[in-house]
């Protein structure tokens, strides 16, 4: 997929740097990483996602993820 910006997500992209993370004992997740999660949420561009995407940015900055 390529956005209007230029940016281009593939599958095996975002595959590739996903995060895996253990939830219980037993129950893991993969969830894509920070960059690729604020990438995904601009190609929506909807009111909801503007504003995760901020959050996201911020937590980035500030080194929380």
């Amino acid at each position: 997929m390529t956005a209007k910006s230029g940016d281009v997500v593939t599958h095996a992209g975002v595959w590739g740097r996903r995060r895996d993370v253990e939830l219980a004992p037993g129950v893991r997740v993969s969830l894509p990483c920070l960059d690729d999660l604020i990438l995904t949420k601009r190609f929506a561009r909807r009111p909801k996602d503007l504003e995760d995407i901020r959050m996201l940015e911020a937590l980035r900055t500030e080194g929380h993820a």
